[in-house]
This record gives structure tokens, C-alpha cells and sequence, in this order.
């Protein structure tokens, strides 16, 4: 179910979040935006639903993540200059994301996908912006991420994407399948 389906108007809950859909894409970015690798679109009038920087080559990126067909999703090639934040009033490229499906997209697992794809095209750019990573920044992105595991492939890993999303994949459907019984709907 999303938020237009109950039939209610949206309040914004934040300037960040002006639209009722808004909060599907944060599942799909945030934590991008706490590694302060690209912009999310904060700083211009799609927040969380663009990832872009200068570095990026918007054709290339959207490719690439649309060649991986993950369920629900299509990556828009996407150009734009932020108003604020980072790379404020810089000419930006990426992708703008699409959501085909709200049944079927996982925004988590797409961004896992965009963070291994960013690091698989461009490495030299994503790892200099790990290793000068602000120590608040690494702990809310772990916080995020649940464990300091995920920073640690991230680091490590050079084809990371679909380990970051098989990530304790046993034990997240050994957890769904124990909540199912005191879930109220199926």
C-alpha cells in the first residue's frame, strides 16, 4: 500500500520530503547521502530521487544499473546543477530515479545497486571520498546500514553491488518468516 492509496492528503514531514512518494526514495538513497559521495537531489527540487555528481557520465551510469533489470525501477539518464549542498551551482550528471512498479522495486537493494555500480565505474572518486569520509558521516552511515560490515566491503570489495545486497540475505527471510505470525494483514 502506498500513501495514495489511503485516500489522505499528504503534510510534507520535512522539506526534503514534499511529496507522498518522497519516502520510497529515501530508502533508495539516504544512506548514499550520508557517505557524501554524489548528490541526492538535496539542494534542488527532486530531493532523493537523483544521484549525480560532476564525475559521473549520466548515459554510462544508467546503462549500467538498467542492464542490471532490478525489479521495478528504471534508471533515467539526468543532468542538473544543485542549488545547494554538494557540488552546489556544479554541472552535475546521473540518473534520476523511476519506480515502475511499487509492488516489486526494493529500494534498498537499489541502493546497494547504484553505490557498487558508482564504485565498479568510477573507483579512483569513490574511494578518495570513503578515505576522507568525516567520522560522524561514517557512524551514520553504519547506523543505516545496521552494522560497520557493509563500510567495510564497501572498502574492500571491488565488485561490491550484488554483495551488498545478498548481504545476511539467510537471515533476513529466517526474521520474515518468524514475524509472519504476529503480523496483524499478510
Amino acid at each position: 500500500m502506498t500513501y495514495a492509496d489511503t485516500g489522505l492528503t499528504w503534510i510534507p514531514t520535512s522539506p526534503y520530503i514534499p511529496e507522498s512518494d518522497t519516502p520510497q526514495f529515501y530508502a533508495s538513497t539516504g544512506m548514499l547521502g550520508e557517505l557524501s559521495l554524489v548528490n541526492i537531489g538535496i539542494g534542488y527540487t527532486l530531493p532523493f530521487k537523483v544521484v549525480g555528481a560532476p564525475w559521473i557520465k549520466a548515459y554510462q551510469l544508467a546503462e549500467k544499473l538498467n542492464d542490471q533489470k532490478l525489479p521495478g525501477v528504471h534508471f533515467q539518464p539526468f543532468h542538473y546543477r544543485p542549488f545547494y549542498g554538494i557540488y552546489k551551482e556544479k554541472d552535475c550528471q546521473g540518473v534520476m530515479i523511476i519506480v515502475t512498479d511499487v509492488k516489486a522495486y526494493r529500494p534498498v537493494s537499489t541502493q546497494y545497486m547504484i553505490l557498487g555500480m558508482l564504485k565498479n565505474l568510477y573507483p579512483k572518486q569513490v574511494l578518495a571520498k570513503l578515505n576522507s569520509l568525516e567520522l560522524t558521516k561514517k557512524d551514520l552511515f553504519c547506523k543505516a546500514a545496521g552494522n560497520e560490515e557493509m563500510l567495510s566491503l564497501l572498502h574492500e570489495e571491488k565488485n561490491v553491488a550484488w554483495k551488498l545486497i545478498m548481504y545476511q540475505k539467510e537471515e533476513r527471510e529466517q526474521f520474515q518468516q518468524e514475524c509472519k505470525k504476529y503480523l496483524l494483514y499478510p
